[in-house]
């Protein structure tokens, strides 16, 4: 995907692009904004029985999960600004550092409903960012059920780090 190719807009194939996730683990339907000045990335994901942190029993995804959805929010927006950089270099791998501030007003997010997030850099040092996520049950985002703060880094090989760390 090129930056002359790059909408506002986009669909799970074209996100797939951006995102080194894969299969059950891919965990974004739609990017419905971006700001690469601002750092700022608005998707949505809906969630269905074929995500890898679906459970049977409760009939959708555990709200601590959502963690992961807002990491790959945060790894397409990190891909979107390498490529408006006219960097083509394959999407680097992030390691989620912490996930503080958690706060939960649904515990579950049952099958057939559309999460809508929005992420926010809210500062970097380095290779190391940290976001403010939230989690929506709506598209006007008045419906607040998620909200965190992550902190990543960038890794260029995510085997060097598991390797030197594990």
């Amino acid at each position: 995907m090129t930056d002359d190719a790059l909408p506002q807009q986009m669909n799970r194939s074209m996100i797939e692009k951006l995102l080194p996730h894969k299969g059950k683990m891919f965990l974004q339907d739609r990017i419905t904004s971006y700001d690469p000045v601002a750092n700022t990335i608005c998707t949505e994901f809906d969630v269905k029985e074929d995500c890898i942190f679906y459970d049977v029993a409760a009939g959708g995804i555990p709200g601590w999960a959502s963690f992961e959805i807002m990491a790959q929010g945060i790894s397409a927006l990190a891909s979107i600004k390498r490529i408006l950089r006219h960097d083509m270099t394959p999407p680097k791998s992030g390691v989620v550092l912490s996930v503080t501030d958690f706060s939960a007003a649904q515990s579950v997010f049952k099958k057939g409903e559309v999460l809508y997030m929005t992420v926010s850099e809210d500062c970097c040092v380095g290779n190391v960012y940290k976001y403010f996520c939230r989690l929506y049950l709506d598209k006007d985002k008045t419906d607040l059920k998620i909200q965190t703060n992550i902190s990543v880094m960038e890794v260029d090989d995510i085997r060097g780090v598991l390797e030197n760390n594990v």
